[in-house]
C-alpha cells in the first residue's frame, strides 16, 4: 500500500498446524492457513519435512480471496513451495484470508513415539515478501508438526499354558503366564485379569502381578499364576484372559483330570486250622489300576469280623 507516495509494510501470516498419527498410517492431514492483512504484491512460504519417514499424499494450496497461486508444489523430496501474488497489481489489495492442506503417509518403519516438524519459512531473497517490486513486506512463518504415537501391543506366553495331568480333586503345582508389552507404545492394563472360560470352575488365579492400570514400557512384563483341580477324569479348557488398552489379549489353558482306581486281593485264604490257634498271617494287596494316584485314606478295617472265620468274611481298605 503507498501512503504519500512511499511504501509502507505489508504483512502476511503463514502457519502450518498439528496432526497425529501411527507408523504405517496414512493421509494424516494438516491445516494449511493464510492470513494477509496488507496489500502485499506477492509473497513465497516453503515447507519442508523428512521425507525419509513422511510422503505427501495431497496437497492444497490456501485459496486466498485476491491472490493468484503462482507455484503450489512438492519436490517429493522434503519441501513444498508456495507462491501467491496479488491480483491487483500495480493497485495492489488485500489478499485477505485463505485455507489449504496437506496430508502426508508416515513410513510404516518410522520410530515411535516421535516428532516430524513441519517447518515454514519465507523463502527469503529479494522479491519473495514485498508490497512493490522493490521494497519488501513481512511475511511472518509458523510451523506445525506431526507426531508419530506409538501403538501399544502385547502377547501371553507360554500359549497355551499347560497344567499337565491330575487326579481328580487334587490341585495341580501353579504356573506362571506372562505377559510381555511388545508395541511400541506402553502397554496398560485396564481392568482385572479374569477367566472367562472356565469349565467346573477347575481353574483358578493365584498370585497376580498383571493389576489393574499396571502401565508395561516396551519390553515390560507381569506374571499370573493359575493352578487347576480337575473335577473329573478327562481333559478341561479354559481361558486367561488379560483386558489391557490393545484390547484382550488371552491364552488357553489346558489341564486334564486323572481317575483313581484299585482292587485289592479277594479272597484271603486263610487255610484250615485248629480251633482257637491262631493261622498264620495272609497278605491282602491292593493294586492301583486307574490313571489317576490311589491314595489310602484310613486304616484298613475288618467290615465282617465274626467269631470264627468264615467264607463271607471281607476286609475293606479305604480308598480315594
Amino acid at each position: 500500500m503507498l501512503l504519500n507516495g512511499l511504501a509502507t509494510a505489508q504483512a502476511a501470516q503463514f502457519t502450518a498446524g498439528m496432526a497425529s498419527g501411527a507408523p504405517g498410517d496414512t493421509d494424516i492431514s494438516v491445516d494449511l492457513t493464510f492470513t494477509g492483512d496488507g496489500n502485499l504484491a506477492a509473497t513465497q512460504y516453503t515447507l519442508a519435512y523428512d521425507s525419509a519417514v513422511l510422503t505427501v499424499n495431497t496437497l492444497t494450496c490456501p485459496t486466498i480471496p485476491n491472490a493468484s497461486i503462482a507455484t503450489c508444489n512438492d519436490d517429493g523430496v522434503g519441501l513444498i513451495t508456495m507462491t501467491f501474488t496479488n491480483v491487483g497489481v500495480p493497485t495492489l489489495v488485500a489478499l485477505g484470508d485463505g485455507a489449504g492442506s496437506v496430508s502426508f503417509d508416515i513410513d510404516a518403519g518410522a520410530t515411535a513415539p516421535s516428532i516430524e516438524p513441519l517447518t515454514v519459512s519465507n523463502a527469503g531473497g529479494t522479491g519473495t515478501c514485498r508490497n512493490t517490486d522493490s521494497n519488501e513486506g513481512i511475511c511472518n512463518a509458523t510451523s506445525g508438526q506431526i507426531t508419530i504415537t506409538g501403538t501399544p501391543s502385547g502377547t501371553i506366553t507360554p500359549d497355551p499354558l499347560d497344567l499337565g495331568s491330575e487326579t481328580f480333586n487334587v490341585t495341580t503345582a501353579p504356573l506362571d503366564a506372562t505377559l510381555t508389552s511388545d508395541g511400541t507404545a506402553d502397554l496398560i492394563v485396564s481392568t482385572p485379569v479374569s477367566l472367562p472360560t472356565n469349565p467346573s470352575s477347575v481353574f483358578a488365579i493365584g498370585t497376580n502381578n498383571c493389576t489393574n492400570s499396571l502401565n508395561l514400557s516396551t519390553n515390560g512384563t507381569c506374571t499370573v499364576s493359575v493352578t487347576c483341580t480337575p473335577t473329573a477324569a478327562g481333559p478341561f479348557n479354559g481361558v486367561l484372559r488379560i483386558p489391557t488398552n490393545a484390547g484382550n489379549i488371552d491364552t488357553a489353558l489346558l489341564c486334564a483330570g486323572l481317575a483313581p482306581n484299585g482292587n485289592i486281593t479277594s479272597p484271603v485264604n486263610f487255610g484250615t486250622e485248629t480251633i482257637a490257634v491262631t493261622s498264620a498271617p495272609e497278605n491282602a494287596t491292593v493294586t492301583s489300576t486307574g490313571t489317576g494316584d490311589l491314595i489310602v485314606s484310613g486304616a484298613a478295617t475288618l467290615l465282617t469280623n465274626p467269631a470264627v472265620c468264615l467264607p463271607s468274611t471281607r476286609i475293606t481298605v479305604p480308598m480315594v
